[in-house]
């Protein structure tokens, strides 16, 4: 039997995307961390503009602070209302990491504060090229300085599928971004991740907010508690947690919950919070999803692996129309 998320392993509740007042958030560190943690979260990694801060001061024994940034790629000058874009978010895999992808134009580093530039460890890049192979090279660099990288949001982004070999070295995707979605863009990414998937892109799968709280909490728009991850870690530690996101030991959730998901050789079982759908994607057509009765929900459900699918992911839509994905598991993972 192949455990593929495991009932019997804790789920830590994260949000991997978060800005602060340490760029264009409105909400202080401190402020981010009372209002996760009130609400059930253990893990929050605040990934402010091109601004590398270390919050490990807020960490305590059930709540875990990661060392992250964003950045952004798009070339200069740039009309970033019609134009592509690519972000990614830098996640380190120790606590203490100082590298940062500096551009000295205030269009990139317009968030360092004048007096930390001449003492935060840069790595310079005089300019930035929205291309595939600058993409690419970056986050082969990232990954050299000690970081893991996460694709963010292709569709605010306006990223084709023409684009998505610059991704080949990410570790996850954001399947989804609640802060866009809030925004007006259609930000649930499966079929970017689906092409992907069929590309032989291995990505884990995040939900985030990438919250800037422009919206105070309980308004309408604000965009904060609507993506979330589910780390499956060990226990609650910087090395840990790092660790089962490297190796895709997560899933996504805008409400749902995956409870377990096994493989016995040719069938997989999910089990899950109540349902009204719960779907079994793979790469063909065998497919297969159980819809609930009106008034009624679906826990579990059976799928057989066909002798062409390359991968399988499992997808579940809640009677809101919340949904959660696992990642896409590939045939040489499972047999």
């Amino acid at each position: 039997m192949k455990i593929l998320i495991d009932e019997n392993k804790k789920q830590y509740k994260a949000n991997l995307h978060c800005h602060s007042t340490c760029s264009d958030g409105r909400l202080t560190p401190e402020q981010l961390k009372e209002e996760y943690k009130k609400r059930g979260y253990s893990v929050l990694a605040i990934t402010d503009h091109e601004h590398l801060v270390e919050h490990h001061d807020l960490t305590d024994e059930d709540f875990l602070l990661l060392t992250a940034y964003e950045m952004f790629v798009f070339t200069l000058p740039s009309d970033h209302i019609e134009n592509s874009t690519s972000h990614l978010n830098l996640y380190s895999k120790t606590p203490h990491n100082k590298m940062l992808y500096y551009s000295p134009d205030v269009v990139y580093s317009r968030y360092i504060r004048p007096e930390e530039r001449p003492v935060a460890c840069h790595a310079e890049k005089e300019t930035r090229e929205h291309s595939i192979e600058f993409v690419r090279q970056t986050v082969k660099d990232a990954k050299e300085a000690g970081y893991i990288v996460c694709h963010c949001h292709p569709t605010w982004s306006f990223e084709d599928e023409g684009f998505a070999s610059a991704f080949d070295e990410c570790f996850a995707m954001e399947l989804y971004n609640h802060s866009s979605y809030s925004g007006g863009f259609f930000e649930y990414d499966q079929h970017y991740y689906d092409y992907q998937s069929k590309r032989g892109n291995r990505l884990g799968v995040l939900a985030v907010d990438d919250n800037h709280d422009f919206f105070p909490i309980g308004h309408p728009h604000n965009d904060s508690f609507g993506g979330m991850t589910y780390i499956l870690a060990d226990e609650l530690n910087y090395e840990s947690v790092i660790g089962a996101m490297e190796k895709g030991d997560t899933y996504a959730s805008t409400g749902p919950e995956i409870y377990s998901l096994t493989f016995d050789g040719s069938t997989f079982h999910a089990r899950t919070s109540d349902a009204e759908r719960i779907i079994f994607v793979t790469n063909t057509r065998n497919r297969a999803i159980t819809i609930a009765p009106e008034n009624e929900s679906v826990n579990e459900y059976w799928f057989n692996l066909g002798e062409t699918d390359k991968w399988v992911r499992l997808e579940v839509v809640d009677k809101e129309g919340k949904r959660a994905f696992s990642r896409a598991f590939f045939r040489d993972e499972l047999i």
